[in-house]
């Protein structure tokens, strides 16, 4: 890490001609409506800058207009630890990366290795446990990825339904699937026939807008997750997890080498489907 972190995003940006303007600690991509906020460390553990994220109002976001503001908030530490899948959802989210049609390509259920793999080199928060797992190849290539979670049962107010959970969307680099993440929803739900299916969007890097074109609705918003990162290594570990592990409750283990980091939490939806 020789260039300072939002330097270092500056020219990945001036790299691949992207026109931007920066100011404090946003980047504001220049006619495009992408602003990235960048989250710094300090040497001294201490933020740098200003982590409030600005947010819609919840009656905005949970409202079915989409946005013609799209704010992402990037970490130093991700940035370390997954700069190259950031880069390539940034890429992929500016339309410099390669258009593939899921209409053009075929769809099949996908072993877990597979599933793995692809997601741990694509998605942001890797790979992790998953019942069902569908793949989108394009010429024969893999291209995008959807899992979803073993079946729940879950009170509604129609009575105990059967709900699963959409866990991992993730296409290859900075391709950009258009109808990817609709085609394999579809599958599954023609295989497995859930009553419902409920997933997250990260606040940090979505307001959920393909969600609701897919048809699912807001229901609801999850606090906001603390986490340390260790100033040397980058490493992040939530405060959950810092407080139960006994990795980190040895004598050894030194809390000031950490710093608190807080992400901007979830926004919930779910989709139901006729009741079988």
């Amino acid at each position: 890490m020789n260039t300072p972190f939002p330097l270092s995003v500056i020219l990945f940006l001036e790299q691949n001609s992207i026109e931007y303007c920066f100011s404090g600690n946003r980047i504001t991509i220049l006619h495009k409506g992408l602003t990235i906020e960048v989250i710094s460390i300090s040497k001294d553990g201490a933020p740098e800058i200003d982590t409030v994220t600005s947010l819609p109002k919840e009656s905005e976001i949970s409202s079915n207009s989409t946005y013609k503001e799209q704010v992402i908030t990037i970490y130093e530490d991700l940035w370390h630890t997954k700069g190259e899948v950031i880069k390539n959802r940034i890429l992929a989210i500016l339309g410099r990366g390669e258009a593939i049609f899921a209409r053009k390509c075929t769809v099949s259920a996908i072993s877990a290795e597979s599933a793995s793999k692809f997601l741990d080199k694509n998605h942001l928060l890797g790979s992790t446990r998953s019942k069902y797992r569908y793949g989108l190849f394009y010429k024969k290539k893999l291209v995008a990825v959807a899992t979803f979670s073993q079946s729940r049962p879950m009170r509604r107010e129609s009575g105990i339904i059967s709900s699963f959970e959409w866990v991992r969307y993730a296409s290859a680099g900075s391709a950009r699937v258009v109808g990817g993440m609709g085609r394999l929803m579809d599958c599954f739900v023609k295989e497995v026939k859930p009553q419902e299916i409920m997933t997250y969007a990260d606040i940090d890097w979505s307001y959920g807008d393909v969600y609701r074109k897919l048809g699912f609705k807001f229901a609801g918003e999850t606090k906001p997750i603390e986490f340390y990162v260790d100033r040397e290594t980058m490493e992040r570990v939530s405060v959950k997890k810092l407080r139960s592990d006994r990795k980190y409750r040895a004598p050894e283990f030194n809390e000031e080498n950490y710093i608190l980091i807080v992400n901007s939490g979830n926004l919930k939806f779910l989709r139901t489907f006729a009741l079988l």
